[in-house]
């Protein structure tokens, strides 16, 4: 059936399903499941759901927010939201979701399990097959076409199962995204980047980009262009004849000013003490 809601498309579709007491107690299944297309400003806040959402990101962008805890989603990303705590999302600039409420005896076990490497959102490694697994899942309510309870729940272990399998592989694209980007810092740390461009450039979410940095190189991604910058400054320093003015520019720096007091911060010294003392 078509939605009627605000800032959703009017081209926007959602099915309801309403399972037996047995299945409730054995199996897993969905209660309403559907496409969205959301419209710029569009919000939605729930104190309490009691199931748990599972969405795909096919375009644009969702702010995703769990008990004050507040993250980005963009195209690929899979979101898995524990509905039973308060929980918001909304979209700036408008987005295209394709989505599950669900439940089930195992559910929150599954939840869990994938909230501790994933803390609510990642981006699968093969975001293809995991979305054509969704969308035919969409299909079979749209169709008119369900199969039993039992079948049906084997649909979404399939679809949670297909997620998790997919984890290791998606570390390993992850941490191959993370190399790129520091490759990006180390060729052009003088250029102005942003965390918003680094994330943009290997289509992960800021938030997630900032943690897998962190956890593939042990800082985050604006202290490793600050560090990156100030290792090239001092080989110039104790190398060349240039300016700290000339330096502070070429690595990045706005301004002498504002070099100079990162400088001494990260290493102890002065540009000029530190020149100094390498030719000592």
């Amino acid at each position: 059936m078509k939605a009627i809601e605000a800032f959703v498309s009017s081209g926007s579709e959602q099915f309801f399903h309403n399972p037996s007491a047995d299945t409730k107690n054995l199996f897993f299944y969905p209660t309403i499941v559907g496409r969205y297309t959301y419209l710029p400003g569009y919000t939605k806040s729930r104190n309490r759901f009691n199931n748990f959402l599972l969405m795909f990101i096919e375009e644009g962008s969702l702010d995703i927010s769990v008990s004050g805890a507040s993250q980005r989603a963009t195209i690929g990303n899979v979101v898995w939201l524990d509905c039973y705590q308060p929980h918001s999302y909304s979209s700036v600039k408008g987005a295209r979701v394709l989505w599950m409420h669900f439940d089930g005896p195992e559910a929150r076990r599954y939840f869990e399990y994938f909230h501790e490497k994933h803390e609510g959102i990642c981006l699968p490694s093969n975001p293809l097959s995991f979305h054509s697994s969704f969308d035919s899942m969409l299909s079979l309510f749209s169709q008119n076409s369900l199969p039993d309870d039992a079948s049906l729940s084997l649909n979404i272990i399939s679809l949670l199962q297909g997620l998790f399998a997919e984890q290791r592989h998606a570390v390993e694209n992850t941490s191959a995204l993370i190399r790129r980007a520091s490759s990006y810092i180390g060729e052009h740390f003088n250029d102005d980047i942003s965390l918003e461009f680094l994330s943009d450039m290997v289509g992960l979410s800021p938030y997630y980009f900032s943690r897998a940095f962190k956890k593939e190189t042990g800082v985050s991604p604006h202290k490793y262009l600050i560090e990156t910058r100030i290792s090239s400054a001092k080989f110039y320093l104790s190398g060349s004849d240039r300016s700290v003015s000339d330096i502070a520019l070429s690595v990045g720096f706005k301004d002498e000013s504002s070099f100079c007091l990162t400088f001494r911060r990260r290493v102890g010294l002065t540009p000029k003490a530190f020149r100094e003392r390498s030719r000592d």
